[in-house]
Protein backbone atom coordinates (compact mmCIF):
# COMPACT_ATOMS: atom_id res chain seq x y z
CA UNK A 1 0.00 0.00 0.00
CA UNK A 2 1.99 2.99 -1.31
CA UNK A 3 -0.30 5.48 0.44
CA UNK A 4 -0.24 3.78 3.84
CA UNK A 5 2.34 6.06 5.44
CA UNK A 6 0.36 9.16 4.48
CA UNK A 7 -2.91 7.58 5.63
CA UNK A 8 -1.40 6.73 9.01
CA UNK A 9 -0.08 10.28 9.38
CA UNK A 10 -3.57 11.70 8.79
CA UNK A 11 -5.13 9.24 11.23
CA UNK A 12 -2.55 10.14 13.86
CA UNK A 13 -2.75 13.92 13.42
CA UNK A 14 -6.29 14.50 12.26
CA UNK A 15 -7.64 15.79 8.95
CA UNK A 16 -7.01 19.40 10.04
CA UNK A 17 -3.28 18.77 10.04
CA UNK A 18 -1.52 20.90 7.37
CA UNK A 19 -0.33 18.96 4.33
CA UNK A 20 3.29 19.99 4.92
CA UNK A 21 3.16 18.71 8.49
CA UNK A 22 1.57 15.45 7.35
CA UNK A 23 4.46 14.86 4.94
CA UNK A 24 6.96 15.45 7.74
CA UNK A 25 5.12 13.10 10.08
CA UNK A 26 5.13 10.43 7.38
CA UNK A 27 8.85 10.92 6.71
CA UNK A 28 9.77 10.96 10.41
CA UNK A 29 7.85 7.75 11.08
CA UNK A 30 9.52 6.15 8.05
CA UNK A 31 13.03 7.00 9.30
CA UNK A 32 12.23 5.90 12.85
CA UNK A 33 10.93 2.55 11.62
CA UNK A 34 14.39 1.92 10.19
CA UNK A 35 16.34 3.13 13.23
CA UNK A 36 14.48 1.73 16.23
CA UNK A 37 14.57 -1.99 16.95
CA UNK A 38 13.15 -1.55 20.46
CA UNK A 39 10.21 0.77 19.71
CA UNK A 40 7.63 0.93 22.52
CA UNK A 41 4.74 3.37 21.95
CA UNK A 42 3.98 3.38 25.67
CA UNK A 43 7.44 4.69 26.56
CA UNK A 44 7.43 8.53 26.59
CA UNK A 45 11.17 8.55 25.91
CA UNK A 46 10.45 7.77 22.25
CA UNK A 47 8.90 11.20 21.73
CA UNK A 48 12.25 12.76 22.65
CA UNK A 49 14.07 10.27 20.44
CA UNK A 50 11.88 11.11 17.44
CA UNK A 51 12.23 14.85 18.14
CA UNK A 52 16.02 14.50 17.82
CA UNK A 53 15.58 12.52 14.58
CA UNK A 54 13.27 15.28 13.27
CA UNK A 55 15.97 17.88 13.92
CA UNK A 56 18.64 15.78 12.26
CA UNK A 57 16.59 15.16 9.13
CA UNK A 58 15.15 18.67 8.70
CA UNK A 59 11.59 17.67 9.65
CA UNK A 60 10.74 20.58 11.94
CA UNK A 61 7.69 22.84 11.43
CA UNK A 62 7.94 26.05 9.42
CA UNK A 63 7.25 29.41 11.05
CA UNK A 64 3.78 29.58 9.44
CA UNK A 65 2.77 26.14 10.83
CA UNK A 66 0.84 27.66 13.71
CA UNK A 67 0.43 25.43 16.75
CA UNK A 68 2.95 22.85 15.57
CA UNK A 69 6.24 22.22 17.33
CA UNK A 70 8.97 19.65 16.82
CA UNK A 71 7.74 17.73 19.86
CA UNK A 72 4.18 17.68 18.53
CA UNK A 73 5.38 16.32 15.19
CA UNK A 74 7.33 13.67 17.11
CA UNK A 75 4.27 12.75 19.21
CA UNK A 76 2.18 12.40 16.05
CA UNK A 77 4.84 10.25 14.38
CA UNK A 78 4.95 7.96 17.44
CA UNK A 79 1.16 7.59 17.20
CA UNK A 80 1.47 6.88 13.47
CA UNK A 81 4.02 4.13 14.20
CA UNK A 82 1.71 2.70 16.87
CA UNK A 83 -1.19 2.62 14.38
CA UNK A 84 1.08 0.79 11.92
CA UNK A 85 1.53 -2.04 14.43
CA UNK A 86 -2.24 -2.74 14.51
CA UNK A 87 -3.78 -5.33 12.22
CA UNK A 88 -6.55 -3.18 10.76
CA UNK A 89 -6.79 -4.56 7.23
CA UNK A 90 -5.18 -1.54 5.54
CA UNK A 91 -2.17 -3.49 4.29
CA UNK A 92 1.54 -2.74 4.53
CA UNK A 93 4.09 -0.51 2.85
CA UNK A 94 7.83 -1.08 2.34
CA UNK A 95 8.77 0.37 5.74
CA UNK A 96 6.26 -1.94 7.44
CA UNK A 97 7.69 -5.00 5.70
CA UNK A 98 10.92 -4.42 7.64
CA UNK A 99 9.62 -2.78 10.81
CA UNK A 100 6.65 -5.00 11.68
CA UNK A 101 8.38 -8.40 11.50
CA UNK A 102 10.99 -7.11 13.96
CA UNK A 103 8.39 -5.39 16.19
CA UNK A 104 6.02 -8.39 16.33
CA UNK A 105 8.59 -11.17 15.99
CA UNK A 106 7.14 -12.28 12.65
CA UNK A 107 10.43 -13.75 11.46
CA UNK A 108 9.78 -16.65 9.10
CA UNK A 109 10.85 -18.59 7.21
CA UNK A 110 14.45 -18.99 8.33
CA UNK A 111 17.42 -19.76 6.13
CA UNK A 112 20.68 -21.67 6.40
CA UNK A 113 22.57 -18.95 4.47
CA UNK A 114 22.02 -15.19 4.71
CA UNK A 115 24.15 -12.81 2.61
CA UNK A 116 24.19 -9.01 2.98
CA UNK A 117 25.81 -6.69 0.44
CA UNK A 118 26.85 -3.07 1.23
CA UNK A 119 26.55 -3.97 4.89
CA UNK A 120 28.02 -0.64 6.01
CA UNK A 121 24.94 1.19 4.67
CA UNK A 122 22.29 -0.87 6.48
CA UNK A 123 20.09 0.61 9.18
CA UNK A 124 19.45 -1.02 12.54
CA UNK A 125 16.14 -2.70 11.59
CA UNK A 126 17.58 -4.19 8.40
CA UNK A 127 20.47 -5.65 10.38
CA UNK A 128 18.13 -7.07 13.03
CA UNK A 129 15.89 -8.67 10.40
CA UNK A 130 18.87 -10.21 8.59
CA UNK A 131 20.17 -11.68 11.84
CA UNK A 132 16.82 -13.14 12.86
CA UNK A 133 16.08 -14.96 9.58
CA UNK A 134 19.20 -17.08 10.10
CA UNK A 135 18.58 -20.58 11.46
CA UNK A 136 20.56 -21.73 14.47
CA UNK A 137 23.88 -23.04 13.20
CA UNK A 138 23.43 -21.38 9.79
CA UNK A 139 25.97 -19.32 7.88
CA UNK A 140 25.90 -15.53 7.74
CA UNK A 141 27.99 -13.51 5.24
CA UNK A 142 28.18 -9.71 5.25
CA UNK A 143 30.03 -7.96 2.43
CA UNK A 144 30.94 -4.32 2.91
CA UNK A 145 33.60 -1.71 3.54
CA UNK A 146 33.59 -0.09 6.94
CA UNK A 147 35.70 2.74 5.52
CA UNK A 148 32.87 3.67 3.17
CA UNK A 149 30.44 4.19 6.06
CA UNK A 150 29.42 7.80 5.33
CA UNK A 151 25.62 7.70 5.60
CA UNK A 152 25.17 8.05 9.35
CA UNK A 153 23.21 11.27 8.71
CA UNK A 154 20.68 9.27 6.68
CA UNK A 155 19.88 6.66 9.30
CA UNK A 156 22.48 4.03 8.43
CA UNK A 157 24.23 2.39 11.37
CA UNK A 158 27.80 3.71 10.96
CA UNK A 159 29.10 0.84 13.11
CA UNK A 160 27.08 -1.82 11.28
CA UNK A 161 30.00 -4.01 10.22
CA UNK A 162 31.68 -3.89 13.64
CA UNK A 163 28.34 -4.77 15.28
CA UNK A 164 27.81 -7.71 12.94
CA UNK A 165 31.33 -9.04 13.53
CA UNK A 166 30.91 -8.78 17.29
CA UNK A 167 27.35 -10.07 17.63
CA UNK A 168 27.77 -12.90 15.11
CA UNK A 169 31.27 -13.82 16.32
CA UNK A 170 32.29 -13.54 12.67
CA UNK A 171 35.53 -14.44 10.99
CA UNK A 172 36.81 -11.56 8.86
CA UNK A 173 38.03 -12.35 5.34
CA UNK A 174 39.71 -9.26 3.90
CA UNK A 175 38.98 -8.07 0.36
CA UNK A 176 41.72 -5.47 0.16
CA UNK A 177 42.61 -5.43 -3.55
CA UNK A 178 41.13 -2.67 -5.71
CA UNK A 179 40.84 -3.27 -9.45
CA UNK A 180 39.68 0.30 -10.09
CA UNK A 181 42.30 2.84 -9.05
CA UNK A 182 45.70 3.68 -10.46
CA UNK A 183 48.64 2.57 -8.33
CA UNK A 184 49.71 6.10 -7.37
CA UNK A 185 46.14 6.85 -6.27
CA UNK A 186 46.11 3.69 -4.17
CA UNK A 187 49.37 4.78 -2.54
CA UNK A 188 47.61 7.96 -1.41
CA UNK A 189 44.49 6.07 -0.27
CA UNK A 190 46.77 3.84 1.81
CA UNK A 191 47.55 6.83 4.04
CA UNK A 192 43.90 6.69 5.11
CA UNK A 193 43.23 2.95 4.85
CA UNK A 194 46.60 1.16 5.19
CA UNK A 195 45.52 -2.28 3.91
CA UNK A 196 44.20 -1.26 0.46
CA UNK A 197 46.28 -2.75 -2.40
CA UNK A 198 46.26 -2.10 -6.15
CA UNK A 199 45.85 -5.09 -8.46
CA UNK A 200 49.01 -5.75 -10.55
CA UNK A 201 47.22 -4.94 -13.82
CA UNK A 202 45.96 -1.53 -12.65
CA UNK A 203 47.28 1.53 -14.53
CA UNK A 204 50.05 3.59 -12.95
CA UNK A 205 47.72 6.56 -12.45
CA UNK A 206 48.71 10.09 -11.51
CA UNK A 207 48.03 12.75 -8.89
CA UNK A 208 47.94 16.36 -10.01
CA UNK A 209 47.25 19.76 -8.45
CA UNK A 210 45.15 22.61 -9.77
CA UNK A 211 43.43 25.86 -8.89
CA UNK A 212 39.70 26.42 -9.24
CA UNK A 213 40.40 28.41 -12.39
CA UNK A 214 42.33 25.49 -13.85
CA UNK A 215 39.33 23.23 -13.21
CA UNK A 216 37.01 25.47 -15.21
CA UNK A 217 39.55 25.62 -18.06
CA UNK A 218 40.39 21.92 -18.33
CA UNK A 219 37.41 19.93 -17.01
CA UNK A 220 35.74 17.86 -19.71
CA UNK A 221 32.49 15.95 -20.04
CA UNK A 222 32.74 12.77 -17.97
CA UNK A 223 34.98 14.30 -15.31
CA UNK A 224 33.86 14.44 -11.66
CA UNK A 225 34.30 17.48 -9.41
CA UNK A 226 33.76 16.45 -5.79
CA UNK A 227 33.27 18.52 -2.63
CA UNK A 228 32.44 17.88 1.01
CA UNK A 229 29.69 20.50 0.73
CA UNK A 230 27.41 21.63 -2.10
CA UNK A 231 27.95 25.39 -1.83
CA UNK A 232 31.52 25.44 -3.28
CA UNK A 233 30.31 23.50 -6.33
CA UNK A 234 27.84 26.18 -7.45
CA UNK A 235 30.30 28.85 -8.71
CA UNK A 236 32.36 26.15 -10.45
CA UNK A 237 29.29 24.70 -12.14
CA UNK A 238 28.10 28.17 -13.23
CA UNK A 239 31.54 29.02 -14.61
CA UNK A 240 31.62 25.78 -16.58
CA UNK A 241 28.21 26.52 -18.07
CA UNK A 242 29.22 30.10 -18.93
CA UNK A 243 32.32 28.73 -20.69
CA UNK A 244 30.07 26.58 -22.90
CA UNK A 245 30.58 23.27 -21.11
CA UNK A 246 27.60 21.13 -20.12
CA UNK A 247 27.64 20.70 -16.33
CA UNK A 248 25.26 19.83 -13.53
CA UNK A 249 25.25 19.27 -9.78
CA UNK A 250 24.26 15.74 -8.76
CA UNK A 251 21.33 15.52 -6.37
CA UNK A 252 17.82 16.14 -7.66
CA UNK A 253 16.31 16.03 -4.18
CA UNK A 254 18.82 18.67 -3.04
CA UNK A 255 17.53 20.92 -5.80
CA UNK A 256 13.93 20.24 -4.75
CA UNK A 257 14.75 21.29 -1.18
CA UNK A 258 16.55 24.47 -2.27
CA UNK A 259 13.74 25.41 -4.63
CA UNK A 260 11.20 24.85 -1.85
CA UNK A 261 13.15 27.19 0.43
CA UNK A 262 13.52 29.84 -2.29
CA UNK A 263 9.78 29.80 -3.09
CA UNK A 264 9.01 31.15 0.39
CA UNK A 265 10.07 34.66 -0.60
CA UNK A 266 8.68 37.05 -3.20
CA UNK A 267 11.41 37.68 -5.79
CA UNK A 268 11.43 41.47 -5.38
CA UNK A 269 15.14 41.99 -5.99
CA UNK A 270 18.49 40.22 -5.58
CA UNK A 271 19.39 42.20 -2.39
CA UNK A 272 15.93 41.40 -0.98
CA UNK A 273 16.38 37.66 -1.54
CA UNK A 274 19.91 37.80 -0.08
CA UNK A 275 18.50 39.48 3.03
CA UNK A 276 15.73 36.86 3.26
CA UNK A 277 18.27 34.04 3.05
CA UNK A 278 20.41 35.51 5.84
CA UNK A 279 17.36 36.09 8.07
CA UNK A 280 16.20 32.53 7.39
CA UNK A 281 19.64 31.20 8.27
CA UNK A 282 19.73 33.12 11.56
CA UNK A 283 16.16 32.14 12.47
CA UNK A 284 16.66 28.45 11.74
CA UNK A 285 19.96 28.32 13.63
CA UNK A 286 18.46 30.14 16.63
CA UNK A 287 15.82 27.40 16.95
CA UNK A 288 18.66 24.97 17.61
CA UNK A 289 20.72 27.06 20.00
CA UNK A 290 19.14 25.51 23.07
CA UNK A 291 19.73 21.93 21.86
CA UNK A 292 23.31 20.89 22.52
CA UNK A 293 23.05 17.58 20.69
CA UNK A 294 24.84 15.91 17.81
CA UNK A 295 21.65 16.07 15.72
CA UNK A 296 21.21 19.81 16.31
CA UNK A 297 24.80 20.53 15.33
CA UNK A 298 24.46 18.44 12.16
CA UNK A 299 21.26 20.34 11.31
CA UNK A 300 23.09 23.66 11.69
CA UNK A 301 25.71 22.46 9.22
CA UNK A 302 22.94 21.61 6.74
CA UNK A 303 21.24 25.00 7.19
CA UNK A 304 24.49 26.88 6.63
CA UNK A 305 25.33 24.86 3.52
CA UNK A 306 21.84 25.48 2.12
CA UNK A 307 22.14 29.22 2.77
CA UNK A 308 25.60 29.43 1.21
CA UNK A 309 24.41 27.42 -1.81
CA UNK A 310 21.42 29.72 -2.36
CA UNK A 311 23.61 32.82 -2.09
CA UNK A 312 26.05 31.31 -4.60
CA UNK A 313 23.18 30.55 -6.97
CA UNK A 314 22.20 34.24 -6.97
CA UNK A 315 25.59 35.19 -8.39
CA UNK A 316 25.27 36.80 -11.81
CA UNK A 317 21.47 36.85 -11.83
CA UNK A 318 19.79 40.09 -12.89
CA UNK A 319 16.27 39.07 -11.88
CA UNK A 320 15.49 37.40 -8.54
CA UNK A 321 12.68 35.48 -10.26
CA UNK A 322 15.35 33.49 -12.10
CA UNK A 323 16.64 31.85 -8.91
CA UNK A 324 14.25 28.88 -8.87
CA UNK A 325 14.65 28.14 -12.63
CA UNK A 326 18.43 28.21 -12.13
CA UNK A 327 18.15 25.72 -9.24
CA UNK A 328 15.99 23.41 -11.36
CA UNK A 329 18.36 23.52 -14.34
CA UNK A 330 21.60 23.04 -12.38
CA UNK A 331 20.42 20.27 -10.04
CA UNK A 332 19.47 17.83 -12.75
CA UNK A 333 15.80 18.49 -13.48
CA UNK A 334 16.40 20.25 -16.80
CA UNK A 335 15.86 18.81 -20.27
CA UNK A 336 19.56 17.90 -20.54
CA UNK A 337 19.56 15.87 -17.34
CA UNK A 338 20.42 12.55 -19.02
CA UNK A 339 23.06 13.94 -21.38
CA UNK A 340 26.75 13.49 -20.50
CA UNK A 341 28.15 16.41 -18.53
CA UNK A 342 30.84 17.48 -16.13
CA UNK A 343 29.41 16.09 -12.91
CA UNK A 344 29.76 18.29 -9.84
CA UNK A 345 28.80 16.32 -6.76
CA UNK A 346 29.04 16.01 -3.03
CA UNK A 347 31.20 13.07 -2.00
CA UNK A 348 28.10 11.41 -0.50
CA UNK A 349 26.33 11.48 -3.86
CA UNK A 350 29.35 10.12 -5.75
CA UNK A 351 29.73 6.97 -3.63
CA UNK A 352 29.51 3.91 -5.85
CA UNK A 353 30.47 5.86 -9.00
CA UNK A 354 33.81 6.27 -10.77
CA UNK A 355 35.49 8.39 -13.42
CA UNK A 356 38.84 8.36 -15.22
CA UNK A 357 39.59 11.85 -13.88
CA UNK A 358 38.32 13.20 -10.55
CA UNK A 359 38.85 16.70 -9.16
CA UNK A 360 38.52 17.00 -5.36
CA UNK A 361 38.13 20.36 -3.58
CA UNK A 362 40.77 19.77 -0.93
CA UNK A 363 40.10 22.80 1.27
CA UNK A 364 36.68 21.48 2.31
CA UNK A 365 37.83 18.04 3.49
CA UNK A 366 38.19 17.14 7.17
CA UNK A 367 36.81 20.50 8.29
CA UNK A 368 35.31 19.61 11.65
CA UNK A 369 34.10 22.97 12.93
CA UNK A 370 32.29 21.66 16.02
CA UNK A 371 33.64 19.58 18.85
CA UNK A 372 31.64 17.13 20.94
CA UNK A 373 32.02 16.59 24.66
CA UNK A 374 31.14 12.95 23.99
CA UNK A 375 34.47 11.33 23.09
CA UNK A 376 32.77 8.46 21.24
CA UNK A 377 30.72 10.87 19.11
CA UNK A 378 33.82 12.94 18.39
CA UNK A 379 35.78 9.84 17.35
CA UNK A 380 32.94 8.70 15.07
CA UNK A 381 32.74 12.15 13.49
CA UNK A 382 36.47 12.23 12.80
CA UNK A 383 36.35 8.70 11.37
CA UNK A 384 33.47 9.58 9.03
CA UNK A 385 35.38 12.64 7.77
CA UNK A 386 38.39 10.41 7.03
CA UNK A 387 36.05 7.96 5.30
CA UNK A 388 34.75 10.78 3.09
CA UNK A 389 38.27 11.56 1.88
CA UNK A 390 38.86 7.87 1.22
CA UNK A 391 35.65 7.61 -0.82
CA UNK A 392 36.57 10.76 -2.79
CA UNK A 393 40.10 9.54 -3.60
CA UNK A 394 38.96 6.09 -4.70
CA UNK A 395 36.45 7.41 -7.27
CA UNK A 396 39.42 8.14 -9.57
CA UNK A 397 40.50 5.45 -12.06
CA UNK A 398 43.46 7.18 -13.74
CA UNK A 399 43.90 10.75 -12.49
CA UNK A 400 43.22 12.36 -9.10
CA UNK A 401 43.40 16.16 -9.13
CA UNK A 402 43.61 18.03 -5.82
CA UNK A 403 42.01 21.46 -6.22
CA UNK A 404 43.58 23.97 -3.82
Amino acid sequence: NDERGQQLAWRAGGKAMPHGIARKVKRLASIAKGCLTDFDPADPAFVDILAEIAIRFDLEPEEDDAGWTTDRIAETAVKSMQLATLEDGTGFDFDDMLFLPVFHGWIRPRYGLVVIDEAQDMNAVQIELARKVLVYGGRFAAVGDDRQAIYGFRGADSMAIDRLKREMNAVELGLTVTYRCGKVIVDHARMIVPDIVAAPQNPAGSIQYASVGDVVDCAEIGDFILSRRNAPLVPICLSLIRSGKRARIEGREIGHTLASIAKRWKPISIPHIENCIEKWRQRENSKLDFRNTEEAMAKKDTINDQAETLLALLSGLKDAADLVPRIVSIFGDGADDNRPAVMCSSIHKAKGMESKRVFVLKAHLNKITRKSNDLRQQANRELEEANLEYVAVTRAIETLVWVE
